[in-house]
């Protein structure tokens, strides 16, 4: 059949379009972001199985020059203690939105859906071996790996505007918009990043073990990835 593909997928987000047909986002390994319609979707559930955020799938689609279709899903991956933790389930949902506006359709790569592979398996293995602690950090870790990827790492090792590094113990400002940390002589920044944060974030892109951090640590790194990829994901 001409121009079908078949590979692993994950559903960034989806809407119904009609009484039984659905658009869905998916981010795939080969193909990147992709938008396909899936007619009767919310009908048949032997050709669309698993069509659920959180669940790696196989997806078969045929391209179509204005909007690509999906022909058929199943579950390659459950992650039945994503799906049966409250707190999992937010942490997950947040990583998918940023993703999600992270790139137009027809980008992202292997290496992206990777990444996002692994943080859905790490907090799969958190909840296993009852490491509540380590969630918030490796959906982080995750966030900063896939903004490296996008070329939108915030720089964190010294002022953008005039390269003068901060202290270790030296809470710092991030500015967005000139695309990492700004010192108080060239204008600091709108969002925070203390020295814990700063030192999590190198051990998140060096693939190093990051330092505890409080809630307020995390909320700050939230924070700064959101703002990178509205800022950049234009």
């Amino acid at each position: 059949m001409p121009n079908l593909e078949a590979e692993e997928a994950f559903i960034l987000r989806s809407s119904p379009t009609g009484e039984s047909h659905r658009l869905i986002r998916f981010l795939t390994r080969k193909h990147g972001i992709v938008n396909l319609w899936a007619g009767g979707a919310l009908k048949s559930r032997k050709r669309f199985a698993g069509l659920e955020p959180f669940t790696l799938l196989e997806i078969e689609w045929r391209l179509r020059p204005e909007l690509s279709v999906l022909t058929g899903a199943r579950i390659k991956r459950h992650y039945p203690r994503i799906w049966g933790s409250l707190a999992l389930l937010e942490r997950a949902g947040w990583l998918l939105r940023l993703v999600d506006r992270m790139w137009p359709e027809g980008s992202g790569d292997p290496k992206s859906f990777e990444e996002l592979k692994d943080a859905f398996e790490r907090l799969e293995r958190s909840a296993e071996e009852s490491k509540g602690a380590e969630e918030g950090e490796s959906v982080l870790a995750s966030a900063f790996r896939l903004l490296e990827q996008s070329g939108w790492l915030p720089r964190y090792d010294a002022c953008v505007s005039c390269g003068r590094v901060p202290r270790p113990q030296q809470p710092v400002r991030i500015d967005p918009e000139k695309g990492g940390i700004v010192c108080r002589v060239c204008g600091s920044g709108p969002l925070p990043l203390s020295p814990l944060g700063r030192r999590a974030l190198h051990a998140f892109i060096t693939q190093g073990t990051p330092p505890p951090l409080s809630a307020q640590d995390i909320e700050e790194l939230k924070a700064i990835a959101e703002a990178f990829v509205q800022t950049h994901a234009r």
